[in-house]
């Protein structure tokens, strides 16, 4: 971490969260007195998506100053119709030789196609191309459990509400197997 003469500012830089080198950011430096009155706001939907990255860069870079990183470079696969319109899509990312599939999405009228096994193939194989030894990801959805566990993957933890809890019986399963 490097601070500047203007004590209000703080670089940080890390390898690999592009994949393409070292990314620098610079965070403001808010002295401790100051911290008390600062407030939490809830992002606008047209910030949220910068906010996220902006936070999740944030956290990477302070992450890669007290850890051994690999890799870590996000992936968006997608499948358009004739139209150019997305009908199928992935969504993933890559931290410490594992690869985190965070949505996996086909259209409803496009399921039972192919798609998503296409989808998952290709992810899985770009993940290895990064070094990626195992692949993991969270679903709440029996359905795409059982699509899941048809490609090998195996549920190595699970979160459950009761019939008491909102929503009742509800269950997301966390899924790994190995690239």
């Amino acid at each position: 971490m490097q601070r500047f003469a203007d004590s209000r500012f703080v670089a940080i830089s890390f390898k690999g969260w592009t994949g393409s080198g070292f990314k620098s950011i610079v965070l403001p430096h808010i002295g401790t007195g100051r911290i008390a009155s600062l407030k939490i706001r809830t992002e606008t939907a047209a910030n949220s998506a910068s906010a996220s990255a902006f936070i999740e860069t944030a956290l990477l870079g302070s992450l890669a100053a007290k850890n051994v990183q690999s890799l870590n470079t996000g992936i968006v696969l997608s499948i358009r119709d004739e139209s150019d319109f997305i009908i199928a899509g992935v969504t993933a990312s890559t931290a410490y030789g594992w690869l985190l599939i965070k949505t996996l999405w086909v259209q409803e009228d496009k399921r039972g196609s192919g798609l998503g096994r296409r989808l998952m193939e290709a992810v899985e194989n770009r993940g290895r191309e990064l070094g990626c030894h195992g692949v993991w990801l969270d679903t709440s959805d029996p359905d795409a459990r059982s699509f899941y566990e048809a490609r090998g993957f195996e549920t190595f933890g699970q979160l459950s509400n009761s019939s008491k809890q909102f929503p009742a019986d509800h269950r997301r399963w966390f899924m790994k197997r190995a690239l």
